[in-house]
């Protein structure tokens, strides 16, 4: 995630949950029971990669698409002269 793509779209809350997430080695159940904030933490964290992964992507698209209409203009600029 150390990609510049990414770095613009990190909240301060992404970062947060992130850190929360990878601070330790989380139980998620016990012996009868779900351990519920540690679940919401895990949950929070699994969206918060989800949709980093998938702005980024958008926006390495819009990359790739704003430099082929850079590239078309300059060609059809050399073609009209």
């Amino acid at each position: 995630m150390d990609d510049g793509n990414y770095r613009s779209q990190f909240t301060d809350e992404i970062k947060s949950n992130f850190n929360l997430y990878l601070s330790k080695d989380w139980k998620y159940f016990g012996t009868e029971i779900y351990f519920d904030k540690n679940l919401e933490m895990l949950f929070a964290a699994m969206n918060n990669y989800a949709f980093m992964v998938s702005k980024g992507h958008l926006l390495l698209k819009r990359k790739l698409l704003n430099h082929q209409a850079d590239l078309l203009l300059k060609t059809q600029d050399v073609a009209l002269n």
